[in-house]
């Protein structure tokens, strides 16, 4: 292991890679911003035009979209790693990481289809057995859906070659761009032709699959790709060895996130779903922020030794634990008057506990995103896999049991007890801490009192939750600036003593 440097070179290359950090978590966190934007937007929208049945099949077969999109065989983090790595590399060897990737991918993806044809029918019409009258409607998007998958999966190394760039503002517009096509397009055709889903999805799918030729011309100009298609097989094998445990993550990490929505699908039908993906799409997006923190940290952490990437992501941890643990209580204060704005007062009703139980979930599973990146960057992504295929079954029946006894809070409840376990696994195996015991208690303590106060006063007034979020809004600036401005002058002290 390389010890620590602490020359004012190594003092100024850090300060760069600092503010590249920086600016690319602020591009990727208002690339975020604006997609939540187009989602707040559309899902009233939706909620009115299509109904909550058959939104709630949409949400579905989305699910079912990012599902196979994510079976990639790890090609997406594994484009990244590779062309950061060669950062100061010949244009052709970028060129090649990039052809043999898109090969890989377009092979998996037509198996991939291949399957979903011979088994998704049944499944789909299986998952939402108690809306029988949307069934005809259901069939007829099957051949859409299985063109589709070549597609999604060629866009998850379109994405990772642009990461692995840094090329962030190109990135984020183009995603922002094309999520807003994706959601946008669809909505538009049901209300203009007839709101049925077999005339939303083709619309969508269609869109999605127009875009992507746009974001493959980008790629071409910014990595540069140079020459033609060719196989490799010492370049194929090298990204499928890096690949292998991540395409099982990657597998892994969906199912963890969705099964619970398929399960309650099956057993609650089509409204029950919709009634939880409200609420988990809302709180869902808080996890824009270590998202797009970590997003910027991967390709500069997979240029790093182990060392000075574990000292780079430990740096990261303090400020980002505290603005999840502000968001989370600004959350907890203005869910139930922003559903209710949104969505309505019969929803709003509904998915507010929800909601709430949620955001604590939520808490943990942001600041799991430091390991996360960081065991991948360190082309350890086999000790993410393992976790999660321990998770797996476990939760599987658990959220099983769960829907079918309990009902969707418990079906909540069992979803946030996942995140805290396997947050607290993947900081383990990484070697990370957060910072200390009492400084994590203090975080946990504050989000739950929080939490059991707004439930346990039912006579709670819009006043008094407007006044609790003008106090945390006030106390969120002091508190931040002193975070940051404190890790900078220990730094600065520590550099110090050691020129």
């Amino acid at each position: 292991m390389r010890p620590p440097c602490y020359s004012s070179k190594c003092f100024i290359k850090t300060k760069k890679k600092s503010m590249s950090i920086k600016k690319n978590t602020a591009i990727n966190l208002s690339g975020a911003i604006l997609s939540m934007a187009v989602m707040f937007v559309t899902v009233p929208l939706y909620l009115n035009i299509l109904g909550e049945a058959r939104y709630g099949i949409l949400a579905m077969v989305w699910l079912i979209l990012g599902y196979f999109s994510f079976l990639d065989f790890g090609l997406g983090k594994a484009v990244s790693n590779q062309i950061a790595k060669e950062e100061q590399s010949e244009p052709h060897i970028r060129s090649d990481i990039f052809w043999n990737s898109i090969i890989i991918n377009l092979g998996v993806g037509i198996f991939i289809a291949l399957l979903l044809c011979a088994f998704s029918g049944s499944l789909i019409e299986y998952t939402v057995q108690k809306s029988e009258k949307y069934s005809s409607e259901i069939i007829s998007l099957l051949p859409w859906l299985i063109a589709m998958l070549p597609i999604a999966l060629i866009s998850s190394v379109l994405n990772g070659a642009l990461e692995g760039r840094r090329e962030f503002l190109a990135l984020n517009i183009l995603q922002v761009a094309g999520g807003s096509i994706f959601q946008v397009t669809p909505l538009i055709g049901a209300w203009l032709i007839v709101p049925t889903l077999d005339v939303a999805i083709p619309i969508a799918i269609a869109a999605r699959i127009a875009f992507n030729f746009v974001q493959f011309y980008f790629c071409v100009k910014l990595i540069p790709v140079i020459g033609y298609p060719k196989t490799n097989s010492a370049r194929m094998k090298s990204l499928i060895k890096y690949g292998g445990w991540t395409a099982i993550s990657s597998a892994t990490v969906p199912l963890l996130e969705t099964i619970e929505r398929f399960i309650i699908g099956i057993v609650a039908g089509a409204t029950s779903v919709t009634h939880y993906v409200i609420p988990m799409q809302l709180v869902g997006k808080l996890k824009v922020v270590p998202s797009a923190l970590c997003r910027a940290m991967f390709p500069i952490l997979s240029l790093m030794n182990k060392w000075e990437s574990n000292a780079l992501a430990q740096a990261a941890i303090r400020p980002l634990s505290w603005t999840m643990t502000i968001m989370v209580l600004i959350g907890l204060v203005v869910m139930r008057p922003f559903i209710t704005l949104w969505v309505g007062e019969d929803i709003a009703k509904a998915v507010t506990p929800l909601g709430e139980i949620l955001l604590l979930g939520i808490w943990f599973n942001g600041v799991s995103h430091v390991p996360y990146f960081l065991l991948q960057s360190q082309g350890r992504p086999d000790v993410i896999a393992k976790v999660q295929i321990l998770e797996l079954p476990i939760y599987t029946i658990a959220a099983w049991a769960a829907a079918q006894w309990f009902g969707l809070v418990s079906v909540a409840l069992v979803w946030v007890c996942r995140c805290v376990i396997e947050g607290f696994l993947l900081y383990r195996v990484s070697g990370l801490k957060i910072v200390s015991s009492d400084f994590l208690l203090l975080q946990i303590l504050i989000v739950v009192a929080t939490f059991y106060s707004l439930h346990e006063i039912d006579v709670i007034t819009n006043a008094v939750r407007l006044w609790m979020l003008s106090v945390l809004l006030i106390g969120f600036v002091p508190i931040f600036k002193l975070i940051v401005n404190t890790q900078l002058q220990n730094k600065k002290n520590l550099i110090s003593s050691k020129i």
